[in-house]
């Protein structure tokens, strides 16, 4: 089987579709974590930033993940 449909059998797979959604979740969500910090950190207390970056990061991947479900299928 050459690579180049072995490599469309993989991105097929929805086990890699929810991996690459899953990694972009992650990824989004410490970058926000790092923003907020960077910007919020010195106003609010550790919990109050843990509480924004988790609302923050819950309201996006939420929208990227569902995004992403309609792109991918």
């Amino acid at each position: 089987m050459p690579l180049k449909d072995v490599a469309a059998k993989i991105v097929r797979d929805h086990r890699f579709r929810f991996l690459v959604v899953g990694g972009i979740n992650t990824a989004f969500g410490f970058l926000v974590f790092i923003v907020l910090d960077l910007t919020l950190g010195r106003a609010l207390d550790d919990l109050g930033l843990t509480v924004v970056a988790s609302v923050v990061t819950l309201l996006v991947a939420h929208a990227i993940a569902s995004l992403l479900a309609f792109v991918l299928y």
